[in-house]
């Protein structure tokens, strides 16, 4: 089970932005506060790697759509941080931005 790619499938189905506790339902994950302060967690993190954004303090939204997925699966984009080469670590020589390179 990839939660990243969970996460920001539920953030994209979503008609507004979200908060954490919505997005542990939404998965089907217990509401334990365990489990909300990692998914806000996971959440921080993909906003730092450009695939969400935080409009309001714990409010996320999708900050663009994914492109398509590849031929392994991989969901790939290039995110702001990546346009114009390699401008986050997170990039790859392409300028692109793999879901699954999120660091756990």
């Amino acid at each position: 089970m990839d939660v990243y790619r969970d996460i920001v499938e539920v953030v994209a189905d979503a008609s507004g932005l979200m908060q954490a506790k919505q997005i542990v339902s939404r998965t089907g994950l217990l509401a334990a506060s365990a489990k909300i302060e990692g998914t806000r967690g996971k959440l921080k993190r993909l906003v730092e790697r450009g695939w969400l954004t935080e409009d309001r303090p714990g409010r996320f939204s999708l900050a663009h759509r994914p492109a398509r997925a590849s031929a392994e699966g991989k969901l790939s984009a290039v995110p702001p941080a990546c346009r114009g080469g390699l401008a986050a670590p997170a990039c790859t020589s392409s300028g692109a931005l793999t879901l699954l390179q999120v660091a756990y």
